[in-house]
């Protein structure tokens, strides 16, 4: 049995009833058995890692503000310059996603935009499909609830593979295997050299094994195995199909942005010593700094801006009590990560549903030498009757940073 519905084994259907029974305080009419088997079959129908698995995500959402993402715009740079984009549909009604990563300007996107701004990017991305499938759903009559990847890595070279990058593009792996499991049906790389297989080391941890298995490389029949999913007017020209945009271009230019050179004027990432209150810590070998924060309200939003001699470890937890604790005993709020706060300066910011204590936390995991962390942490009120006000006067589809309200949800 598939795990589908209309496709369940007596247990799977047990299963299923007894996931929705768990989960009955957190579930409402739109999350109907297909939305539950997709988290089910993620984790092999196991219950408890499928029920915190589901948690987690809907956690995910409301802290990161996903239900009104639609309607965020992102850094100019990204849609202007971030290679890929929505083109087609497949043979079986989900989208296709193509990327031409070859193309990318590694460290003008980096230096244009936050870790925290490429992984909504993304995300949003992972919500517009999610409505296409809705849409899709009611036009074909049918579930549709896959999405096909083409990654064309033609004139790709060693300079694509730049650490600070790769880490923003793990970080999405992760936000996308942990809040959207089962979308896609397969990810076709193409015009990959033999150095890719360097590249795809560094990315393969971030990946399940599920995830892993689907990703398939073409070489010389990539056109006969395109074709077995793809109309040919659903493919782009430029890769054998007959589609092209409303200009007749071969490379649907009007759906897919193809990169190139970040003009220096959309650089974003200032010094660290532009930024007031900055706080600079040594950290020895083999050892923690805690910055710990006490949360009031719910929805209150804590900000940080980071960088480090060398490559540090950065996570977020919380306890509900302001009260000394182990950090294996807090919960964890956004996992510990390497970030290469060397090369280029971090910053992020994530709403509190809950009140509690806080603790952003910075590792040195070096057993020789201590490490440099300079970083400012700030916390920023919920949004109440002011900001509410506030936000009248702002356009549904722009951000003013001036504005309490915008640059409180970013």
């Amino acid at each position: 049995m598939s795990g589908r519905v209309g496709d369940l084994s007596e247990q799977q259907q047990k299963k299923l009833n007894e996931f929705r029974q768990n989960l009955s305080d957190d579930l409402s009419p739109r999350h109907d058995d297909h939305y539950l088997l997709r988290w089910l079959r993620a984790r092999k129908f196991d219950l408890s890692k499928s029920e915190k698995m589901l948690r987690d995500h809907l956690i995910f959402r409301k802290q990161m503000n996903i239900d009104g993402i639609l309607d965020w715009n992102p850094p100019e740079v990204l849609p202007k310059y971030m290679p890929g984009g929505i083109c087609g549909h497949h043979k079986d009604g989900g989208i296709i996603w193509i990327e031409p990563y070859g193309r990318i300007d590694p460290k003008g996107i980096v230096r244009s935009c936050n870790k925290s701004d490429f992984v909504r990017y993304k995300t949003k991305f992972c919500e517009i499909i999610l409505k296409d499938f809705q849409e899709q759903s009611k036009k074909l009559g049918k579930i549709v609830d896959d999405v096909i990847v083409i990654v064309d890595l033609d004139t790709i070279e060693y300079h694509h593979i730049w650490q600070p990058l790769v880490d923003a593009y793990n970080a999405a792996f992760t936000m996308f295997e942990a809040n959207y499991p089962e979308v896609l049906k397969i990810c076709f790389v193409l015009n990959a050299p033999s150095m890719v297989s360097a590249g795809f080391s560094l990315i393969k941890p971030f990946l399940s094994e599920d995830t892993t298995h689907k990703i398939k490389f073409l070489k010389s029949n990539q056109l006969q195995v395109l074709l077995e999913y793809i109309d040919p007017d659903q493919l782009p020209k430029a890769y054998g199909g007959t589609r092209t945009d409303s200009n007749g271009c071969p490379q649907c230019k009007d759906e897919i942005c193809w990169g190139g050179k970040v003009p220096r004027s959309y650089y974003v990432n200032k010094e660290l010593q532009e930024i007031e209150n900055l706080q600079k810590v040594s950290i020895p070998s083999k050892s923690s700094h805690y910055v710990k924060l006490e949360i009031t309200e719910e929805n209150s939003v804590i900000s940080w801006d980071f960088n480090s001699d060398e490559a540090i470890i950065f996570g977020i937890f919380k306890k509900n009590k302001a009260e000394k604790e182990k950090e294996k005993d807090l919960k964890i709020i956004q996992s510990k990560a390497k970030y290469n706060s060397n090369q280029v300066p971090e910053s992020g910011k994530i709403v509190c549903i809950q009140v509690g204590l806080y603790v952003l936390t910075f590792e040195n995991t070096n057993i020789l030498q201590s490490k440099s962390v300079r970083y400012n942490v700030e916390v920023r009120p919920p949004m109440n009757e002011n900001t509410t006000k506030a936000k009248e006067h702002c356009n549904e589809t722009s951000v003013h940073p001036s504005c309490n309200h915008c640059s409180a949800i970013g």
